[in-house]
């Protein structure tokens, strides 16, 4: 049987616990034994770079310190350019991953509606099978073919609605955001005067 892996893409900029409240639901439901969480250096859908590469890294990091079957990595930020998940994956399984490991792309009901405009989606869905994080079947409606592929890995579950947005803003605001973003996250941002710019 092989080792399961899944893939969390994004900014996380900054990492809340929206990006591990979906991660953990969809690891318990499908047995996924590592989870890889992987900061983008662009995404090629957004007009705006993200925040300082290091410290979104880092912040990663510290978000999944205390889970012990996941790990942040810096393999799109090293790379540098569009961040394109089929290149990532592709690399991946030419050089860092072996023969015995299945890739899964974790992704939230969130995505559904652009999943349309990434590159070469149809290769990627077969290169690294979906696990969709969703409030109900009914709302994977968009494209038919990708939906096929997306709907064995279909998981009903909770979805915390959580903007990074809204937490930069918040935090320009000096508002509490104990309850979005993981303490030692927050420690970070504090330390390093994160977002008091915006």
């Amino acid at each position: 049987m092989k080792r399961k892996i899944g893939f969390v893409g994004g900014s996380f900029d900054p990492s809340h616990v929206g990006h591990l409240h979906l991660g953990i639901a969809l690891q318990e439901a499908h047995g996924v034994d590592e989870v890889i969480v992987c900061p983008a250096f662009q995404s090629p859908l957004k007009h705006e770079h993200p925040n300082n590469d290091k410290h979104r890294l880092a912040m990663a990091e510290l978000a999944v310190q205390d889970l012990p079957t996941w790990r942040a990595v810096d393999w799109e930020i090293a790379r540098k350019g569009p961040s394109y998940t089929i290149e990532t994956i592709q690399f991946c399984q030419k050089n860092v991953f072996t023969r015995d490991v299945q890739v899964y792309l974790l992704l939230g009901e969130d995505l559904l509606p652009e999943l349309n405009q990434w590159k070469d989606i149809e290769k990627l869905l077969e290169l690294a099978p979906p696990l969709v994080g969703c409030r109900k079947r009914e709302n994977l409606r968009g494209n038919p073919q990708i939906d096929a592929k997306l709907s064995s890995g279909v998981t009903i579950t909770n979805i915390l609605e959580i903007s990074a947005t809204d937490i930069r803003q918040r935090l320009k605001k000096g508002l509490y955001c104990g309850h979005l973003v993981p303490a030692k996250v927050l420690d970070y941002i504090s330390l390093h005067r994160l977002y008091s710019s915006i």
